[in-house]
Order: structure tokens, then C-alpha cells, then sequence
């Protein structure tokens, strides 16, 4: 009978450890995953940082094409200044944030691809007669100021 119980405990002890290895592991790994976004989302954003301090420093000084909307009775201004660089860099702005996009004309708009910043993370631009008539950002459509 001795014997049983000492096999229940044994059991038992060795339950308790393995429960243990696999606490510390988990939580080792909870650790080193939350780091690891840490670090993606830091370096993202010195990464971004950078492109928009390069592309606002190019467009200081230089006049933007304007566009506004109205919404519920406030204008809201969007300003793009286009850096015409190798990569057709545009910098966007719009209630003080920035973004930059490359693009590439199709036909009657321009299509504009997100590389950095929180103005807006998807933009379009309308084309008529080789001229920008239109901007969209985030599917909010701003004309033109004439």
C-alpha cells in the first residue's frame, strides 16, 4: 500500500514540474513575441519618420496643388506637392498629417501607392484634359481649388 501512495506522489510531482516547464516556456514566449512586435513596430516607424522628413524637407517652399471638401459645414484642405524624383514620390497632406505615395498614371487617374505616413493609406488621383481634378484619399473625394 506504502508503495502507491509513493507512486501518486511520484506522479503527481512530476505533473507539477512539467506544468511548471510548460508556464515558464509559454510565458518566455509570450516575452520574446511581444519584444519582436515591439521592435517591428518602432523600426516601422523610424523607417516611415524618415521618408516623410526627406519628402516634407524637398516640398518646403514649393506651392502644392490644393483640394478641399466639405463635411458637415467644415472645409477640410489636402495639399500634395509632387517630389519628382526617380519614383514619382507625391507627399500628401490633410488635418495636419502626411503621407507619401509613388504612382503611376492608367488612363484617367492616377494610381498612388502608400510608402509611409497616416493622412491617408489608400489615395487615387482624377485625370481630365492632363490635368489632376480630383484627389481621393481614403475614398473621401476632394476637388480641386480653382
Amino acid at each position: 500500500m506504502e508503495k502507491k501512495t509513493h507512486l501518486g506522489t511520484k506522479i503527481y510531482s512530476d505533473l507539477k514540474k512539467t506544468i511548471l516547464v510548460l508556464l515558464v516556456i509559454t510565458f518566455v514566449s509570450v516575452i520574446l513575441a511581444s519584444s519582436y512586435f515591439a521592435y517591428e513596430k518602432y523600426s516601422n516607424y523610424i523607417n516611415e519618420k524618415r521618408i516623410i522628413d526627406k519628402a516634407v524637407s524637398y516640398a518646403e517652399g514649393k506651392k502644392p496643388a490644393e483640394f478641399f471638401r466639405t463635411d458637415l459645414g467644415d472645409i477640410i484642405n489636402l495639399q500634395v506637392w509632387d517630389i519628382n524624383d526617380s519614383d514619382q514620390h507625391l507627399l500628401v497632406k490633410v488635418n495636419g498629417l502626411s503621407s507619401v505615395f509613388t504612382q503611376s498614371v492608367q488612363d484617367t487617374y492616377v494610381r498612388l501607392n502608400h510608402v509611409a505616413g497616416k493622412a491617408c493609406y489608400f489615395a487615387e488621383a482624377e485625370v481630365k484634359d492632363g490635368k489632376v481634378t480630383a484627389f481621393s484619399c481614403d475614398g473621401k473625394i476632394y476637388d480641386r481649388k480653382k
